[in-house]
């Protein structure tokens, strides 16, 4: 059964699946479909807390979002060559703070997949990076996860401030909020959301928390986004707090590869101790795009 954007098609005809930058040279002219995903949203850094205030916790990142599966109608003619981009996963930035009391980097959005004649484009836009988690102890904040659309700025990491406002946050393949940044009590990441209804339910799972161990464990990071092909990375775990020095937070998972679109998991908060606090970890890396061509 066809789900998704070819349901109803039962005449479509598949013609090629292509997963790299190249060329498709049609051996038709007339109507085609091109059903494609852009590259996922990388998640979001965990933060490094302020050793200052020893017991207190930072926030992990925001998962990737996992970027929508799209079908665009095309016509193609007869030996006319043309031009195919597949987005990458983001990867690049989501980088966990390394310095006392640093909010943690935003993840690399996805990049966009393309197919181009040199007459007509049809772009499918990537995943949103996940925003980084906060280092602000002495409030509580969570970092958003990224949306489908990379094009679509999420809120800032300052001001998120309660779990009523996570959980009504229901974009489907949006990463998962990280857990908060707390005066005392950190919290684990949420997971990332699942794709469109009709389509695989799979998601990943939001970091734990780090145990408090006589300072303040860090909070865990979010879940990727799922795309229509799987889950996103799950979330990093929070670091482990001490009375003196602390442990870093981990990093996200990387979402696998062919699950096409689906975001990567944030990073870790850092734990906190009275001699020095410990670094949030990186997060994961996204999953690239990928384009199936139709006939119909």
């Amino acid at each position: 059964m066809r789900r998704g954007p070819l349901a109803g098609l039962v005449s479509a005809q598949l013609v090629t699946t292509i997963t790299g930058d190249g060329t498709f040279t049609p051996g038709f002219s007339g109507p085609g479909l091109v059903v494609a995903v852009g590259g996922g949203g990388q998640g979001g850094g965990g933060a490094r807390p302020n050793n200052a205030a020893s017991t207190q916790s930072a926030a992990g990142g925001g998962g990737g979002g996992g970027a929508e599966e799209l079908a665009q109608p095309f016509n193609f003619v007869a030996g006319k060559a043309c031009t195919v981009t597949i987005g990458v996963g983001g990867s690049a930035a989501g980088g966990g703070a390394s310095a006392n009391n640093t909010d943690g980097s935003d993840g690399s959005s996805g990049g966009n997949t393309y197919l181009t004649d040199g007459t007509t484009t049809l772009a499918f836009p990537g995943g949103r990076g996940g925003v980084g988690g906060s280092a602000n102890t002495g409030s509580t904040f969570f970092a958003p996860g990224g949306g489908s659309n990379r094009g679509i700025v999420p809120p800032d990491n300052a001001t998120v401030t309660s779990l009523a406002t996570v959980v009504t946050v229901t974009q489907t393949g949006m990463g998962g909020y990280s857990g908060r940044s707390s005066t005392s009590t950190q919290s684990v990441g949420q997971p990332g959301n699942a794709a469109r209804m009709g389509e695989p339910t799979a998601v990943s799972s939001g970091g734990a928390i780090g145990a408090d161990s006589g300072g303040g464990g860090g909070s865990g990071g979010g879940g990727g986004g799922s795309s229509v092909y799987g889950a996103g990375g799950n979330g990093g775990a929070g670091g482990d707090g001490s009375a003196t020095t602390a442990v870093a937070g981990t990093d996200g998972t990387a979402a696998t590869a062919t699950n096409y679109g689906a975001g990567g998991g944030g990073g870790g908060g850092g734990g906190n101790g009275a001699t020095a606090s410990a670094n949030g970890g990186k997060g994961g890396a996204a999953a690239p795009g990928r384009m199936r061509i139709y006939r119909l």
